[in-house]
């Protein structure tokens, strides 16, 4: 049975083209209808197999005639948040994994002797049907600051699904960096419930908190994933008890700055893949009201003096 709270779209790297074309990646890629015998297994990792070289570039097992679109992968593991009605073995909640195979007859002489590897009725994940390279939820608060829509682009451009978190007059402004989710942060009741909402009651697996609201860290621990990890970047007061850390196996970590790779990396990106900041522009007069602006949590992107 499926759950009201499963999102109809998701991102993932997608073949379109014939053998030899890189991947498309898509934040609106359908999420598959599953059947009465099958299960909706919400991904948190896939491994990246020379086995998926074979399918981008047409090398054997891949079919003569490759098929197309086609969402690549085969070391997925997540958990199942929906099955069907004629499933009795599993259940939602579920921790399982995917591997080579994703179907197979179940009744040819090699299945019933226990060599379903050998089936020749086989079907392959990321060769014959749709595979694991679909992606992970990934929280943002202070998503609309210089920092934050930032993090929300380069979260986006490594295929993550990105809930935005900022001021209710601030959502236009993260909705048009296409995250996939904005959450208002002064409905402090809502927050946390509409998170496990958004993200079919799994949680973030990541959060980058860019806001110096305490309440900020003390929200994310909430509606972190098992086994999530808390990025802090607003230094903040905080008041945790880490038992609720331990219960789910998070991790709060500290980042100051950026090393000098990093400055590489996101120059490179900028350069290459056009993720550039949203800038606005001050003159140096005003450069207390552009202060003031930020202390007060006004701004919208990032403030750059203009010395033009």
């Amino acid at each position: 049975m499926a759950t009201n709270s499963i999102p109809s779209v998701q991102r993932a790297a997608v073949l379109t083209e014939e053998y030899g074309k890189l991947h498309t990646y898509y934040t609106d890629f359908p999420v598959p209808q599953f059947s009465a015998s099958q299960v909706l297994i919400k991904l948190q990792a896939s491994g990246i197999c020379s086995g998926d070289l074979n399918t981008r570039e047409g090398y054997p097992p891949a079919p003569k005639v490759p098929q197309r679109p086609l969402v690549t992968g085969h070391e997925g593991v997540g958990v199942i948040v929906a099955v069907g009605d004629e499933v009795t073995a599993f259940k939602p909640g579920d921790r399982v994994g995917m591997g080579w195979r994703s179907v197979v007859c179940r009744n040819c002489e090699d299945c019933n002797e226990g060599r379903d590897n050998l089936c020749q009725k086989q079907k392959i994940n990321g060769y014959e049907s749709n595979g694991t390279f679909q992606g992970k939820w990934v929280c943002v608060t202070g998503a609309a600051g210089g920092v934050g829509s930032l993090a929300c682009c380069y979260a986006l451009h490594m295929g993550l699904k990105v809930i935005a978190i900022d001021s209710a007059q601030k959502a236009a402004v993260c909705e048009a960096l296409g995250v996939h989710a904005f959450v208002d942060y002064e409905n402090a009741d809502t927050v946390v419930s509409r998170i496990i909402e958004v993200t079919g009651g799994t949680g973030a697996h990541g959060v980058v908190v860019c806001s110096a609201n305490p309440a900020s860290y003390s929200q994310a621990v909430e509606y972190a994933a098992v086994g999530g990890r808390i990025v802090s970047i607003g230094p903040s007061m905080v008041h945790l008890h880490t038992g609720h850390l331990m219960v789910k196996g998070l991790g709060l970590i500290a980042q100051c700055n950026g090393a000098t790779k990093d400055i590489q990396d996101a120059v490179k990106m900028g350069i290459e893949d056009g993720i550039l900041p949203q800038v606005e522009l001050v003159q140096i007069n005003s450069v207390d009201e552009a202060l003031d602006k930020l202390k007060a949590g006004r701004t919208l992107g990032r403030q750059v003096l203009d010395w033009s």
